[in-house]
């Protein structure tokens, strides 16, 4: 089993690679075809992914790593290859542990799969705007984890 641990300088080329393993699959379902930007282009989700805390989940090497700041989740990506082992679960828990008030997040309105997992621990929608991608035009939502609701965790 692995271990989580803050980020460190040695890790950014490691999240910058699983980020691009991964960023592509958020839009999976969406109806129009979005060509990837990596991280280091995308001036907005680079400056706040790292003003947010980062932790990168370690094995062999890294293939893992979630981010927050204050109470929004702004990260939260497993490499392809180690998905389905619980790594992205045990870092979710860990954010909702580490995060004090009602968290939040972003998810694409079109990324059914992310939803339904945090509708499992008590998030809901409570907006839904467009943004951009790549200046591709996306929905998303907005939703957020109402703490005086009781949460189902399916273990």
């Amino acid at each position: 089993m692995g271990k989580l641990r803050p980020y460190k300088e040695i890790d950014k080329d490691s999240i910058i690679d699983i980020y691009a393993l991964s960023k592509m699959d958020e839009l999976i379902n969406e109806q129009d075809i979005f060509e990837f930007l990596p991280l280091v282009k995308d001036k907005t989700r680079y400056k706040k992914l790292f003003e947010s805390d980062i932790f990168v989940y370690e094995e062999e090497a890294v293939v893992g790593y979630c981010a927050y700041h204050l109470n929004e989740i702004r990260a939260l990506y497993t490499s392809p290859t180690y998905r389905g082992r619980g790594i992205g679960k045990y870092m979710f828990e860990y954010m909702l542990g580490a995060i004090k008030g009602e968290p939040y997040l972003f998810v694409a309105r079109s990324n059914d799969k992310a939803k339904t997992i945090y509708k499992k621990y008590g998030f809901v929608i409570v907006d839904e705007f467009q943004t951009k991608y790549n200046g591709k035009a996306v929905f998303a939502n907005k939703m957020k984890q109402l703490l005086n609701e009781p949460i189902s965790r399916d273990r």
